[in-house]
């Protein structure tokens, strides 16, 4: 009992700590950072547990990987918690409590009897640098990687059910629960395919099943199996180990992201797998400066001193840790099985197959660091002599550390509280990051801040120019700011470099609807659907099919697109949604449809001044001159260069009949203010300040400016409205004001 009560003492003092080093992540958001093709963009994700969705979770290769119990833990939070990043976030939290308590539980049973005996205070301090090292955060606050807490929960309860299954072990129930954890565990995250090679590394210690020949001085032989039984013992899970590589190979290929060696020769490979492994290392010990993303960097011509360098500096450190592990097996076993644990489960994500760009990912270290913290909590205490005050030294010094852990945990947390501060961080801290670079023009054109996110893509560009993310970013913001050149340049550029890549036709039929051919512009958007089918599920490409259908004449098709993006993001495009639809409405000459829909989109956005001046357009079409003067104001309020709206609500007050609505001096007031605005007026513009002077009485005036204009209208080949012009001119010149 008393043994039970610290048990749960302690796992409640962890659970306190790690709640305490994460809690921020309750207000953050998602990010641009796989977070869209896991939750935020996956239609079938966001549908919770359904049975089509639990099919597609046990046979997509979606990102790159088999993962079907990833899969489906988010559609139960997407069921159970919606949409909202919080919950989410928390979720991750509640995994990682679970897996810090679970780790201290493991090592404390295993370690409990002797000869293997420690103090619960050794596995409690592996637990809480498990819990709030740096290193780690990535795992947990980003909602993406809850396949690295899923697989280490079934990672952790495989070894829960071996220790089990090693007190008796002719018992082929508890043997089947090792295998079920395994199989899950693999299921989450292909990252336990080196599990039975670690449960190998914990028969020799701590449970002390078997000891190698020759490594054990002296040591009897009796009470233990030979090494060879262990092995035979292990090979069900090396088998399902093999297969779930050789499966996860599979979708990791057929998705294009392993690197071939053309792109990643594999002496390059080499040498970042033994810096790597130096890195992460120097990293547990001070971690600061960690990245979302960290460059590769070791075929860079430029580099290879530093690569020199830093192999030579890793490959010493990595033979004098192995040399003492081998050396003390003997007296220190926890020393080699630590470290052949670091050693051994970085193996799958150390880069000799290339996944990605990356050189390295804190991620990767979510379950090697409990080697190396292993090494620490038991090799420490052996470090300093036997007497009463160094107990007290090194608990000075755990908390010590494990404060510094927290305090540097939390402010890592607070990186990861969006896309813009997550990969302003990484430009911060690493160097020529063009993922980075890209990624975080992504998030500022996510919010709308188009320079930054044209100067971040630029960047990128700059870096690689055959990084098909930045130009992509490139060419939307150009697109949006007007240059639709240089977005149909970028746009052609990135989709030389990823053909398959559907985003870019959509930005190229964007330019072609823009420069007036709809019917390209169909052709691409339905290329792109084609390429990539999902894109249906967004707003923008349902907008897009609306705006071409709208040009086409197609208008009831049009009204259907609009529609059917407003049933996927009523919450941030319901304003434009309906501006589109009054906007088709007034084209067919359906006017009262059109107030309809102007009207609610101005309800939506009263601080919208496109959404007063389409709702002006269409009382004066209805003959509702004081609604029309009312929303035309209300619109040039929020934006008074609105040129167009002020040319209307100027010919209004300088040309109606009602003596109550006309108002030459205010007329003329507009109208001039919308000239002066001009670099060259246009004679709309002319015409409209005549008729407000001839309104106001100043006939002169306005029969110069009539003529100005007329002179501008013909010059302009506007032979009708020319003669528009002359007529009104006339009356001016008679001294007479036109009303219409």
């Amino acid at each position: 009992m008393g043994r039970v009560r610290a048990d749960v003492a302690v796992c409640m003092a962890l659970a306190l700590l790690t709640v305490v080093g994460y809690l921020p992540v309750a207000r953050h958001d998602f990010v641009n950072f796989d977070d869209p093709d896991y939750v935020t963009e996956n239609p079938i994700v966001q549908a919770g547990l359904t049975r089509a969705g639990v099919a597609w979770a046990f046979t997509a290769r979606h990102s790159f990987n088999w993962h079907p119990i990833t899969w489906l833990s988010h559609m139960l939070d997407c069921q159970l918690l919606g949409l909202e990043a919080a919950g989410h976030h928390l979720a991750n939290l509640a995994w990682h409590v679970v897996n810090t308590c679970l780790l201290f539980l493991v090592l404390h049973r295993m370690t409990e009897a002797p000869p293997r005996k420690a103090t619960i205070w050794q596995c409690a301090f592996v637990a809480a640098l498990f819990a709030v090292h740096p290193l780690h955060v990535e795992s947990v606050a980003w909602v993406s990687e809850r396949k690295d807490l899923l697989s280490t929960f079934f990672w952790l309860a495989t070894m829960w059910f071996y220790w089990r299954y090693t007190r008796r072990p002719a018992s082929r129930v508890r043997y089947a629960l090792v295998l079920v954890s395994l199989v899950l565990g693999l299921m989450a995250k292909p990252m336990l395919v080196t599990l039975p090679f670690v449960l190998l590394l914990l028969d020799y210690w701590p449970l002390g099943r078997w000891h190698p020949a020759g490594w054990v001085a002296g040591a009897k032989a009796s009470g233990r199996a030979p090494a060879t039984r262990m092995v035979i013992e292990k090979l069900p899970m090396f088998g399902l180990a093999v297969l779930s590589s050789a499966i996860t190979y599979w979708a990791q290929q057929t998705g294009g992201a392993v690197q071939t060696l053309e792109a990643r020769p594999f002496a390059g490979r080499c040498a970042n797998a033994i810096i790597s492994y130096a890195v992460y290392i120097g990293q547990s010990i001070r971690p600061t400066r960690l990245a979302c993303f960290y460059p590769y960097w070791v075929n860079d011509p430029d580099s290879r001193g530093r690569v020199i360098g830093w192999l030579a500096a890793s490959c010493v450190l990595l033979v004098t840790v192995s040399v003492v592990a081998v050396r003390e097996s003997t007296r220190r076993p926890y020393l080699l099985v630590g470290w052949l644990w670091y050693v051994g489960t970085l193996v799958p994500v150390i880069g000799l197959v290339q996944v990605g760009d990356q050189a390295h990912a804190d991620r990767y270290t979510y379950v090697p660091l409990i080697g190396l913290f292993i090494m620490a909590a038991w090799g420490v205490p052996e470090l300093l002599p036997r007497r009463r005050w160094n107990a007290v030294a090194l608990w000075a010094i755990g908390a010590a550390v494990v404060a510094c852990s927290l305090a540097i945990t939390w402010r890592q947390v607070g990186y990861w509280r969006d896309g813009v501060t997550l990969f302003s961080r990484a430009v911060a801290v690493t160097e020529r990051n063009y993922h980075a670079e890209a990624n975080l023009g992504s998030a500022l054109l996510a919010v709308g801040d188009l320079e930054g996110a044209k100067k971040h893509s630029a960047a990128a560009v700059v870096l690689n120019p055959d990084f098909h993310v930045a130009r992509l970013n490139l060419a939307t913001v150009l697109s949006q700011q007007g240059d639709l050149a240089g977005a149909a340049e970028n746009a052609r550029a990135a989709l030389a470099n990823n053909p398959s890549l559907a985003e870019a036709q959509a930005v190229l039929a964007e330019v072609a609807r823009r420069q007036g051919r709809p019917r390209e512009a169909r052709e691409r958007l339905e290329q792109a659907l084609k390429m990539k089918p999902r894109l249906g599920d967004r707003a923008d490409v349902q907008f897009a099919l609306g705006d071409v259908a709208a040009e086409l004449g197609e208008h009831d098709a049009a009204i259907a697109y609009y529609e059917q993006a407003l049933r996927i993001a009523p919450q941030t495009i319901s304003a434009a949604a309906f501006q589109r639809i009054g906007s088709v409405r007034f084209r067919q000459n359906r006017i009262d449809e059109s107030m309809v829909a102007f009207r609610r989109a101005v309800a939506i956005d009263r601080s919208d001044p496109q959404g007063h001046a389409l709702l002006g357009d269409a009382l004066v079409a209805a003959g509702q001159i004081r609604d029309a003067l009312a929303s035309y104001r209300e619109a040039l309020h929020h934006d008074p260069h609105l040129l167009v709206v002020a040319n209307n609500l100027a010919w209004i007050l300088a040309t109606n009949q009602d003596p109550a609505i006309r108002n030459g001096a205010e007329a003329v007031m507009i109208a001039e203010r919308s000239v002066r605005a001009s670099s060259e007026p246009g004679y709309e513009q002319l015409d409209t300040l005549a008729a407000a002077l001839a309104a106001a009485g100043r006939f002169e005036e306005a029969a110069a400016t009539a003529q100005t204009a007329l002179e501008t209208a013909v010059a302009n080949g506007k032979n009708s409205d020319a003669q528009q012009i002359r007529s009104r001119l006339a009356r001016y010149r008679d001294r007479m004001p036109y009303y219409e």
